[in-house]
């Protein structure tokens, strides 16, 4: 027959609920923006939690699909150009690049709020699907510099050439009727990436529009290339020759690139910065064969970063860049070349070896509970270098000491040789403390500290059960077992068996005679003593009871038969 019980099935599901696309957008571009449109009502502006909109750009036109679960834009080269959500179902974007194409999509923002309505406590922010991406060019109705390539690099007499391209006529472009010739083109130069302290370099007029070459240059000379970058602009005006100047409007700024060098061991870290409107590609390195004096090319960075390896120390070796780029629009030349200023240095060790691994030992672990002689309060410092590369050029090392383990490290010697990797720190009366061992390359840079290893004090106090105070000269005095070690005061007192006070001392030493406080000999007979030693460890006096059963006391066999 039929199994009953395997009809039946029962499977999980998660499902997520996404808020739909935004339709319709739309981009027209006008003389200086582009102003955005979108379907209007949006399809789920009803809902409760529905917080407006966000527009987004991308350089260039985006060939990106997103598939019906993919919400937000986060991430995927978009940037958000409102800073909070808008409510209305247009936009208009003033700041287009000319030459640039961009791509814009809009999202529809969904959250929560707290019954209080408090904005800041929103929360299950949610975005929806990304709209279809709309492309459009800038429009250009203002100069566009192309260039601002370093010709020469000099303190005095550096050279960088400036291009620019004419403003295209015509649409949404310029409007030859109502900005009439004749123009002009009013070149700036300022230092830095951003025209600081602008000052006209340049000026040319045109009495018709169709005399104005495609591109116009100008070579800027008697330049300092060589401690900063140099920035271009480019004023535009109309209606020259009339009694009021009509400004068109400024290009953008653009830089030269400018290259950095920072030194290392057997490298050198080369990065670079510029401000332009266009996109740089890649970057071609270019470096000079000190044998002759010839730049060749030496790789190609995406970013603004490469580093040169296998490098000579002490050695000066002179780099400039390349860079390449491009309107996305398209409508002007490409590949744009624009090299940076020539910069030379020198590579040196500034990299720091790796720490030592450090060990300490002593005799404490062999005499814990024996005493020993003076000559053993030694610690024994032994340290091993790490085995990779970032310690083989160290030459010696610094030894440093705490005798607590709080506060700082204080140098206490130094090793001379890479192959000295042992050390003993003589101390008096003491073992306590903490130890770290740095090395040291040969370019001067000190590791950071190894591993601390902190070492305590190994107490020895141990009282004897008789004594004879006979005048014989030996074991007159009572005392512990000597030599004792880090105990530097005590509480003890002395009773006969009646419970008199015959003695009492703080010095470690004891040495009781056996006289009774007037100094008058005691006999024979057992005497009761109670009390505290002090230990000395790293951190302090410890209060421990006397007597070899630590119960804070013990007898003594007092004897003075010979």
């Amino acid at each position: 027959g039929v199994d009953p019980y395997h009809l039946n099935d029962i499977k999980t599901w998660r499902i997520y609920v996404v808020p739909p696309p935004v339709q319709g957008l739309t981009a027209t571009a006008t003389h200086s923006s582009v102003v955005l449109n979108w379907q209007n009502p949006y399809t789920c502006a009803g809902d409760e939690n529905f917080r407006g909109f966000t527009v987004w750009r991308k350089v260039g036109c985006d060939s990106t699909d997103f598939d019906h679960c993919h919400t937000g834009l986060a991430g995927s080269g978009y940037v958000k150009l409102t800073a909070n959500n808008i409510s209305a179902y247009t936009y208009t974007d003033n700041t287009v690049i000319p030459g640039q194409a961009y791509s814009y999509r809009v999202l529809a923002e969904f959250y929560k709020l707290p019954p209080n309505g408090v904005i800041t406590l929103q929360y299950d922010n949610q975005e929806s699907v990304p709209s279809e991406k709309v492309c459009v060019n800038a429009p250009v109705s203002l100069p566009v510099i192309l260039n601002a390539d370093v010709m020469q690099t000099d303190a005095v007499n550096g050279q960088i050439y400036v291009r620019w391209a004419k403003p295209l006529a015509g649409g949404v472009n310029l409007d030859t009727v109502q900005d009439a010739p004749p123009y002009r083109f009013d070149l700036y130069h300022g230092d830095g990436f951003n025209l600081n302290n602008p000052a006209l370099i340049n000026s040319v007029t045109y009495n018709a529009y169709y005399l104005i070459p495609d591109t116009v240059s100008f070579i800027d000379n008697a330049l300092n290339t060589q401690d900063g970058p140099w920035s271009y602009q480019v004023k535009f005006y109309a209606n020259n020759n009339g009694p009021v100047v009509d400004t068109v409007g400024n290009s953008e700024i653009a830089s030269s690139i400018y290259l950095s060098i920072h030194p290392s061991d057997q490298s050198l870290g080369l990065n670079w910065s510029y401000n332009v409107p266009w996109s740089n590609d890649s970057f071609t390195v270019f470096k000079r064969v000190n044998s002759t004096g010839i730049f060749d090319s030496i790789g190609v960075a995406y970013t603004s970063v490469y580093t040169d390896t296998s490098l000579i120390n002490d050695t000066s070796y002179c780099y400039y860049v390349k860079g390449w780029g491009h309107y996305t629009s398209g409508l002007f030349p490409q590949p744009l070349i624009n090299r940076s200023q020539k910069q030379c240095a020198v590579p040196i060790d500034t990299t720091a070896p790796c720490p030592p691994t450090l060990v300490v030992t002593n005799d404490c672990d062999q005499y814990n509970g024996q005493p020993w002689t003076a000559a053993q309060y030694v610690n024994h410092l032994k340290w091993t270098n790490n085995p990779d590369s970032c310690s083989a050029d160290i030459v010696h090392y610094h030894i440093y000491y705490n005798p607590t383990d709080s506060g700082g490290f204080s140098l206490i010697d130094s090793l001379t040789s890479r192959d000295d990797t042992t050390y003993d720190h003589v101390l008096n009366d003491n073992l306590a403390g903490c130890y770290a061992v740095t090395a040291i390359d040969r370019a001067g840079n000190e590791s950071r500290l190894s591993n601390i290893v902190c070492i305590d004090d190994c107490p020895y106090y141990v009282l004897p059960n008789a004594f004879t105070p006979n005048g014989d000269g030996a074991n007159d005095k009572f005392h512990p077992f000597l030599p004792y070690r880090f105990v530097p005061k005590i509480e003890m007192k002395i009773y006969n068996r009646w419970g008199e006070l015959m003695f009492e001392t703080t010095d470690p030493m004891i040495n009781w005679d056996g006289t009774d406080k007037s100094g008058n000999k005691v006999g024979d007979g057992v005497y009761l003593y109670a009390g505290y030693y002090y230990e000395q460890h790293l951190n302090g006096l410890v209060k421990k009871p006397l007597g070899n059963g630590k119960k804070g006391g013990g007898y003594i066999h007092l004897i003075r038969g010979k």
